[in-house]
């Protein structure tokens, strides 16, 4: 077999090693900023379940909570659709 071939498979096996590398790397990322995003939305919803319970336990809201909760669900909602695209 020719030197070339021998090199060419080295070459391969070494850009395969280095892609493996780096697609773990952006995952790790990845995964990093999906959780990061998750935290965010629990911690947005947290008071506003909160509220929900509350006031469902006392049976006890008005029109403009109701309007105040999806106002601020929707907000969240277009946050995460808004997220930035990761490519």
């Amino acid at each position: 077999q020719h030197p070339l071939f021998t090199r060419i498979d080295r070459w391969e096996a070494k850009s395969i090693e280095t892609i493996q590398q780096v697609a773990q790397q952006v995952r790790a990322q990845l995964s990093k900023s999906l959780s990061r995003s998750k935290r965010h939305v629990e911690e947005a919803l947290r008071p506003i379940t909160a509220e929900l319970e509350e006031n469902r336990k006392t049976d006890d809201y008005t029109e403009r909570e109701l309007q105040r909760w999806t106002t601020r669900l929707k907000e969240l909602k277009e946050q995460l659709e808004k997220s930035p695209t990761v490519e």
